[in-house]
C-alpha cells in the first residue's frame, strides 16, 4: 500500500452538502462526483475485494484556478465513499504533493488500490512549460501507464489542464515521439473525462465572511479554529 497515503488528512468538513457552488461548472463537477460515489457504494464489495474491480482504467480529471472547489470536491467523495463504503475507503489512496516522487521512487506506489485520489498535481509549477520532460513529464507518464495496467479509478485535481492546447499533454506529446502514452491518457480519459472549475477565487469570500464577522473588519482577538479534546470531542 502506498506509503505516503494522505487519506488521514481530508477534512471531515469538505462534504458535498458544504459545497457552494459558484459557477455552472462547479455544479457540474459536483454532479459527476456524486453520482461517481454513488456508483462506487453500488459496487462497494467488488471494489473492496477483488484485486482489479475494474475492467479498464478511467481518469476523472479536475482542473481550475485556486479556490473554485477542486480539493474540496476531492475530499467530498473520500469523505462520502469513507461513510457509505468503509471497505472500499481502507483501499483508496491520496497522494498530495507528493506526485512527482510518487514515480521516482517506486515503480509501482499505490499498490494494490483500485482507487487513487492526486489533489494537486503538479501544484509547485507556474507553468506547463516548467514541466521537465526528464522528471515530471516522465513521472505522469509512468502515472498513465500504472492506471492503464492496473486498470485504476483516478480523481485528478490540478490548476492546469490536461487536454487543451498547451496543457500537460501537450509536453507529454513532445516528449512521447511513439504516441504510447498519449494514446493511452485519451483512453483512460474517455471512460470518465475532465472538467474546468470556473468562477471565482472561493478563498476570497470566506476571508469576507470571516472579516464581516469582527467590527469594522479588525481583529476580534479571538483566533478562528477549534481544537480536540482527547477523547475526540470538540
Amino acid at each position: 500500500m502506498y506509503r505516503r497515503n494522505k487519506i488521514n488528512q481530508v477534512r471531515p468538513d469538505c462534504t458535498f452538502a458544504s459545497f457552494e457552488p459558484r459557477h455552472a461548472t462547479q455544479e457540474q463537477a459536483l454532479t459527476v462526483l456524486r453520482a461517481l460515489s454513488d456508483a462506487i457504494a453500488g459496487k462497494a464489495n467488488e471494489i473492496s475485494q477483488l484485486e482489479h474491480p475494474f475492467p479498464n482504467a478511467a481518469l476523472l480529471f479536475l482542473y481550475g484556478g485556486p479556490g473554485r472547489g477542486k480539493s474540496h470536491l476531492a475530499e467530498a467523495l473520500i469523505n462520502d465513499v469513507r461513510i457509505r463504503a468503509p471497505d472500499v475507503y481502507a483501499r483508496m489512496v491520496l497522494s498530495r504533493g507528493e506526485f512527482y516522487y510518487d514515480f521516482q521512487t517506486d515503480s509501482n506506489p499505490y499498490g494494490e488500490a483500485p482507487i487513487v485520489v492526486i489533489d494537486d498535481m503538479f501544484h509547485n509549477k507556474s507553468s506547463v512549460d516548467e514541466l521537465h520532460s526528464a522528471t515530471e513529464i516522465q513521472s505522469f507518464m509512468n502515472f498513465v501507464s500504472d492506471l492503464y495496467d492496473n486498470h485504476r479509478l483516478c480523481i485528478v485535481t490540478s490548476n492546469f489542464s490536461l487536454l487543451q492546447a498547451g496543457g500537460i499533454l501537450s509536453r507529454v506529446r513532445q516528449v512521447d515521439k511513439i504516441g504510447r502514452i498519449a494514446s493511452r491518457c485519451q483512453e483512460i480519459l474517455s471512460n470518465a473525462g475532465e472538467i474546468e472549475l470556473l468562477g471565482d477565487d472561493f478563498r476570497e469570500e470566506l476571508a469576507r465572511r470571516r472579516k464581516d464577522k469582527t467590527p469594522g473588519g479588525t481583529p476580534s482577538g479571538t483566533f478562528l479554529f477549534q481544537t480536540r479534546s482527547l477523547d475526540g470531542t470538540n
